[in-house]
């Protein structure tokens, strides 16, 4: 396949997934269709001629997981949070202590 096809193929995939996640999202078809366009041609200018890479996004995946723990946190349901979420009890206590320390550097920055 020439560069400019998967170029087009790719830009297909991603305008294809806007939509869909669009309709499943109950937007109607036409309003669908617009708005994954427009978020195409925005995206395009802004990478067009770029080399971009899309990772698998386990990463972000592990993220959105371990502040959803912590937004469900309580205090002492360590044991609760390791079950639903299928970690150790030790490492909910360690995602629960490095989102704290996070949020806590945020609001609170270093003296010296």
């Amino acid at each position: 396949m020439s560069g400019k096809a998967q170029t087009a193929e790719t830009l297909l995939i991603l305008l294809d997934s806007i939509e869909r996640m669009l309709l499943e999202n109950k937007i109607d078809e036409e309003q669908a269709t617009k708005l994954a366009t427009l978020i195409v041609d925005d995206f395009r200018h802004q990478c067009g001629g770029m080399s971009v890479y899309i990772p698998k996004g386990v990463g972000l995946d592990a993220i959105l997981k371990h502040n959803k723990i912590y937004q469900d946190f309580r205090g002492n349901n360590h044991t609760e949070l390791a079950k639903k979420y299928g970690y150790s009890e030790q490492r909910i206590y360690q995602i629960v202590r490095a989102i704290t320390a996070a949020e806590k550097k945020k609001i609170q920055p270093e003296l010296f």
